[in-house]
């Protein structure tokens, strides 16, 4: 996992939603955030994304809720309330704990609504393609 900032930012007298989930999946697969599309900047985000990942050999898995993520030892997105404003935020965690905050000086959040993982479609294709 490379940090990567967002370098757009939403809130709640803005009229465009900012790109930390795009910075997420950037800091994760170790990319540019310009190599990532900024999918929430669309309501029809769902269908591009699973498509992206597909290409790429992945597949994201959303869990909605807090599920327990202590027991999973890998970086993948939470999203909640941003813990300086209250407005919806995306961070990258390990487990249960924060690992980057794509928002310059953010904080992490307040609580976690749901989370997005990164499943490798066939692990075994993709850890040859690596090596």
């Amino acid at each position: 996992m490379i940090p990567v900032y967002q370098t757009a930012f939403g809130g709640p007298d803005s009229p465009t939603p900012g790109d930390c989930f795009r910075a997420c999946v950037a800091s994760i697969l170790e990319l540019p955030i310009n190599e990532v599309p900024h999918f929430c900047a669309t309501e029809e985000w769902i269908p591009p994304l699973q498509a992206w990942f597909r290409e790429r050999g992945w597949m994201p898995l959303l869990v909605a809720g807090d599920i327990g993520c202590w027991l999973l030892d890998a970086y993948h997105v939470a999203a909640g309330p941003g813990s300086r404003d209250g407005c919806a935020h995306c961070v990258v965690c390990r487990g249960d704990e924060l690992a980057h905050d794509p928002l310059p000086g953010g904080m992490g959040l307040s609580s976690v609504a749901k989370r997005v993982l990164f499943v490798a479609i066939d692990p075994v294709l993709k850890q040859r393609s690596e090596a």
